[in-house]
Parts: structure tokens; sequence; C-alpha cells
């Protein structure tokens, strides 16, 4: 490139880039995730624009059925609606997979061939598995943060205001089917209070195979265009009088206050969607050298770690059935973060994401500098985050080493951290059911392989030695350094590990006595782990936690100089697992050059792939049979297809599987179930261009339902508009 043309592109790209940053922190209309109570404050007007019918109310009401109570935090972390006036719930294959998966046997695999109630009496309980309502949300700022800035001392504010949240549960915490959490938004300068109903009897109905609920596997995950039948189906049982209990066979399907109608009807580009939900996190407001931190030093080395992990598992999965089944919901989970920060990591390079940062902060001091007040409550944010994020890099990359290896590596490294905290509460005095532990044991030993174990916790280790300092080792760590990746090393480790064998431990936890600690402690697995853990706590995490406070308090200062710089326009509060609403339109994109991506897929696509050598796109023969049919039924475009995806411009992220997707008049028209690749860069920063929610069209779930599964109850049970 010649030096005429390297300057005039330069000037292209940073005038590019001052334009798309010029307003930086006015939300556009497909990005947000708003709070319900909001709503009418900052985003009526934005949804009567778009099309929609609905009023603030008819989203979000106290005292009157709305919307929200038709919306369930489903176990966890995903996303859940009622579709009938019996408690039917509808959500993502993948969000019930743990349940599906602890419900299968080699014998009767559940994953593999699907499940299907055609009566209440052979839908299975799923032990605990939760849903929650969220009955009311509160700003509770005046209460938790009253006079915490007249404290100098950081750990006072943050004892006083935990004293407060501690205060705010207890006192409307009810009974052990009310949960209550306060939890703080835009980093601290707000406290949302949130009041749930927990209902605890909750059972499978239906679920595809894995060949039409994980259509397209690995291979397309976090990829369109997409032909995923994600789905699952379960149901809310409840007191005859509608209240929350544990399973009982007396239970009766709950009558809920409110459940969604489902539009059949053609869907068209431009197309006004709504998604409901609850979003898990998002980072919206960090700073340039924490964009760079992710893009280079977390976002690669989880992937490295993962990469590892995920392909010793495949190659016992794919020998053995029994270890298949073992590890497939472990498997999703990993691989699910692995691909989506490759995603992340291109997405941020594309979007020049840390130049975008930069300019906006460039405007910000430019605001910062207008005048003296500002400048001496704000004026040193931008360097402070320049220093603390250079002294933290370093230790968040062992965070991240310690995170991946040590605490989620091998799963027996799992079963030590169960056992240590049994044996510390013990000898403590605190009463444990030795039960409880028992029954962890039980669902830890069904999903666990020893010599697949072995084998990760092998290369792991060696991975963990190339990258650790020796100095941050510890002395068991030290000893076995050396014999790291020679011969079956981690093998002869097991073997002498009575963990390994189910009876063994399960009998120590029966019989243990405070005496029988050093049997757990000299365990050669258990002391690695521990002293692994205690010499990071030591070396690094004390200094990690220190220099994160910082940046905490700082990142809270920033967002509020950001509100006051932002004025009355909106603005977003990151997403933190709680309710939320996010608007769009069904939209196609343009990912590269000469590229375009259709927003809608069809069952024909399926058919395509199935035609390929791919495992992943292995379609179950009766699919097949009724696309060469046609035979679609009411399902079916005017042109005579099968949709089965679109996808549009909601703003949204991991939580926000299984989310409904409605009209402009609250009908349910699809269920979100992922996001573009392209686009997964979107919990740090948004680009309109790119981001694109991915969503399972509610008329292909009706049409497995009841063209594939034969499950005709299930389609007269729910409330379908033609």
């Amino acid at each position: 490139m010649d030096c005429k043309r390297y300057v005039s592109l330069h000037w292209v790209i940073s005038l590019f880039l001052l334009i798309a940053v010029s307003i930086p922190l006015k939300s556009r209309a497909e990005e947000g995730m708003w709070i319900p109570t909001l709503l009418e404050k900052y985003n009526m007007q934005d949804l009567q624009k778009l099309g929609f019918k609905l009023s603030a109310k008819d989203i979000y009401d106290v005292n009157h059925s709305s919307l929200k109570d038709a919306v369930v935090l489903f176990g966890g972390g995903c996303t859940g609606e009622i579709v009938s006036s019996k408690g039917l719930v509808l959500t993502n294959h993948h969000c019930g997979y743990a349940s599906i998966q602890a419900l299968s046997s080699v014998e009767n695999n559940l994953l593999k061939d699907g499940f299907w109630a055609y009566s209440q009496k052979e839908e299975l309980a799923v032990p605990s598995l939760k849903v929650r309502f969220l009955e009311r949300m509160e700003d509770v700022s005046q209460i938790v943060l009253k006079g915490v800035d007249a404290l100098k001392d950081q750990s006072k504010q943050k004892e006083l205001i935990e004293e407060r949240c501690d205060a705010l549960i207890k006192q409307y915490s009810k009974d052990e089917f009310t949960e209550v959490s306060v939890k703080p938004i835009l980093y601290g300068n707000q406290y949302f209070m949130y009041i749930y109903k927990i209902y605890k009897d909750v059972r499978l109905v239906g679920a595809p195979p894995s060949s039409i609920g994980k259509f397209g596997g690995d291979t397309d995950n976090w990829v369109w265009p997409r032909h995923t039948g994600d789905f699952s189906m379960f149901r809310i049982y409840a007191t005859k009088e509608g209240a929350p209990a544990n399973y009982s066979a007396d239970n009766v399907p709950l009558q809920s206050k409110n459940h969604l109608k489902i539009k059949l009807g053609e869907l068209n580009e431009g197309d006004p969607t709504m998604v409901m939900g609850y979003p898990g996190k998002t980072q919206l407001y960090l700073p340039s050298p924490a964009i760079s931190m992710y893009q280079n030093v977390s976002f690669p080395t989880r992937i490295s770690i993962r990469d590892l992990k995920l392909s010793t598992w495949k190659e016992s999965m794919n020998k053995d059935p029994k270890v298949d089944i073992q590890y497939a919901s472990k498997y999703a989970r990993t691989a699910n973060g692995w691909k989506k920060w490759q995603g992340a990591i291109l997405g941020l390079s594309r979007f020049h994401a840390i130049e975008r940062k930069q300019e906006q902060e460039k405007q910000f001091q430019a605001w910062v500098n207008e005048e003296p007040n500002r400048i001496a409550k704000y004026g040193h944010i931008l360097s402070d985050f320049d220093s603390l994020y250079n002294e933290f890099v370093p230790y968040h990359k062992r965070q991240v080493f310690y995170e991946e290896i040590v605490e989620r590596g091998a799963d027996i490294f799992e079963l030590c951290s169960i056992l240590n905290t049994f044996i510390h509460d013990k000898d403590k005095g605190l009463h444990v059911e030795k039960k409880d532990i028992i029954k962890k044991l039980d669902k830890f030993y069904k999903d666990y392989d020893p010599e697949v174990d072995a084998n990760v916790l092998g290369k792991l280790l060696v991975l963990y030695k190339q990258n650790i300092d020796p100095k941050y080792y510890g002395e068991s760590m030290d000893k076995v350094s050396r014999y790291i990746g020679k011969g079956k090393f981690a093998s002869r480790l097991y073997n002498k590990s009575f963990l390994v064998d189910s009876a063994a431990t399960k009998s120590f936890i029966r019989k243990y006595k405070r005496k029988d600690r050093d049997k757990l402690t000299s365990d050669p697995i258990f002391h690695l782990k521990y002293e692994m853990d205690q010499t990071y706590v030591f070396t690094s995490f004390f200094k990690y936690q220190y220099i994160k406070e910082k940046i905490s308090a700082t990142q809270k200062l920033y967002v509020k100089a950001l509100q006051e710089m932002n004025g009355d326009q909106p603005f977003m509060a990151d997403a933190n697992l709680t309710m939320r609403v996010s608007y769009g339109q069904i939209k196609g994109y343009n990912p590269k050059d000469g590229v375009y991506y259709s927003p809608f897929t069809t069952l024909k696509g399926v058919y395509q792939k199935s035609q390929q050598s791919i495992v992943d796109y292995q379609a179950p023969k009766k699919l097949i049979a009724l696309y060469k049919e046609k035979n679609y039924g009411v399902y079916a475009n005017k042109n005579g297809n099968l949709p089965v995806a679109f996808c549009a411009s909601n703003h949204t992220t991991g939580g926000n599987s299984g989310s409904p997707v409605l009209n402009v008049k609250g009908e349910l028209i699809g269920v979100n179930f992922d996001r573009c690749w392209d686009g997964t860069m979107s919990d740090l920063m948004f680009d309109p261009r790119f981001c694109r929610n991915i969503i399972l069209d509610v008329r292909y779930v009706l049409f497995v339902i009841d063209k594939y599964a034969g499950a005709t109850n299930l389609i007269e049970e729910m409330d379908i508009v033609e």
C-alpha cells in the first residue's frame, strides 16, 4: 500500500469512527434491554412509532394481569413463557437440555429419541427444576443508598449497602416459595428489589429428538442461517388452591394469571418484534482498556483452554454411547461460551471496538474539560482506568486460568469443592444434612467417567504448567509438576485416590467424624486441588479483588458522569438477569462484502443440510418424509414453504434463551434461542449492522408437535389465533 493511499484510508476510517460515536450514549431503536417499569418514561414513543398497539401497563402491571405474568425465569438462567391456561411452559430445547439428560439413560434416551406426554399422567417430574414468576420490582435506591456517599471508606459503604439489602430481603421474604433479591444497576448508582414466586413442581411435557432440537449442533451454533427446532415444553404444577408446592401426586396444573396467545400468519421483513425475558449480563459502558483486555487476553485464553477440554471429551463421547449421554449437557454448556467468544473477538475487531471506545472517551474528556467542577469530579477517571487495567491484566489472566482449569476444569475438582465445603461446615459445628450431600454425589457420579476425567486433567495441567509461573504453583503442584505431561501421570494420580469410587466417597460422608478429616486431606487429588486453591488465593486473589474493587468504584463514577453527560436522553442499565424488554424488527443483514442473509429459513434448508455428510446435520427420517410430502398443515407460508427460523434486530444476550418474541399485539410469533456469530460482541458493544437475535418460528414449533409428534392434545390446549 503506498503512503498517499494509506493516509487517505486512515482519514476515512477516522472520520467513520468519529461519526459513529459522535452521539455515544443515545441508544438506537434496536439497542437496549429496558426495565419494564421505565417503559412509559423512556420507550413508549419508540414502540408506537414501530407500530406496537400495547400500552406500558399491557406489558408490566402489578395490579392487573399483564404480559409479565406470562413470562418466567426458567431454571437458573433461561426464560420461558406460559402458552396455555394450564401452566404449559414453552422454552428452548437447550434450556431444558439438562433436565432431559437427567431423565435419560442408555435404555431410554430422551435426548436422542425425544419425549411426548399424550396425557398429563405421562408427564415426568424433573427433580430440582424451578420456575420463578416476577410479582413486582421496585426502585429502592433511596433506601439502600441514603447517606452512603458521605462515607469515604469504600468497605464501610459496601457494608452499609449489604446491611440494607439484607434487611429488605428479610422484610419481604414470606416463605420458601418467595424469593427476594436486591440488585444494583448502573454499577451501583441505583438499586432495584425483585420479588418472585417460586414453583418447584415442574414436569417435562415434550421435547423433540436432538436431531431436531439440536439440529446443526456445534457446526451451526451462533451461526445464521439456522434450522434448529430449539424448543421443549414443561408444565407447572401447584396445589388445588393454586399455591406453589414441592412435588406431590396431588398437585394440579397451575392456572396462571396470564398466558400468551399464539399467532399463525405470514411474517415479513420489517415486522416489529418485542422480546421479554431475563438477559444475563452485558457490559456496555466499559472503557477501552477493558475491551482490549477481553479481546486480546481473556477471550483467547478461555478459548484455548476449552478447545483442549472439548476435543478430549468429544473423542471419548464418540467412542461410548454411555459417555455421550453423561457428557452431553457439560459439552453443550462448555462449547457455547467457547464459540461465542470466537465470534466476539471477530466482531470487536471488525467493529474497531477499541478505537470507537477511545473516540467516545475523547468526547467524554472534552465534555469534562468544559467546566472546572466536572474536572474536579471526573477529570481523573480515564487516567485511573489506564493505570488500573495496566496493573489488573496479569492478575485477570491468572484468574481465567484458575477458573477454567482449577475451579471448573476436571470434574473431580468440582467434587473436591463439594467435599471441602462439607468438612468445613461439619467441623465448624454447622448443621449439614448428610443425605443432601449424598444426593449431590449421586448426581455427580451419574455423569462421571474417571478415565475420561483423568485424560482431561492430564492435558489441562500441561497447559497450566506452560502458562503459569512456578511461583504460583504451591507445594503440591510444585512436586508433581516434573511429572506433568509424562506417560499416564494423571491416571496414576486417579488410581491412588478414593474419590473416583462412588461407594467409597459416599461411605466416607455417611461415617464422617472430625478424626476422618485426614483421610480426605491426604488424598492426592484433593490435596492437589486444595493447595492450588490456597496458593491462588494467597498469591493472586486478594490483589485481584483489591484492584477489581478500585475498578468498580471508578466504573460507578464513570457511569454516573455518562448519565449526567447524556442529559434527559434514555439511558439503558446493563442486563443483570432481571426482566427486561427489547424491541426491533425482523431484519436480514450483510455480514461481509457481496453477502446478504435473508431473515427467514424454511424446512427446505433442513433437507439441504441433511444431504451433507456432517454428523450435526442428521435429520429424522420422518421429518424428511414430511418435507417431501409437503405435509405442513396450516403452518406453511402462502408460498407453500414451512418456516423454521427468522432473525431480528432485538438486543439480547444469554438468559434471553427461551424468551417469547411478540408481535405488535403481544401475540407469540417465535421463541428466541441464539444470536448471530457476527454480532456476539453485543454484550460489550452493539452494532445495528450485524447484531441479530435468532428466533424459532412458532409455526415450526406447532408443526413438530402436531405433524411430527402427533401430540394434538397440546395443540388443542394452546390458544392459537389463525
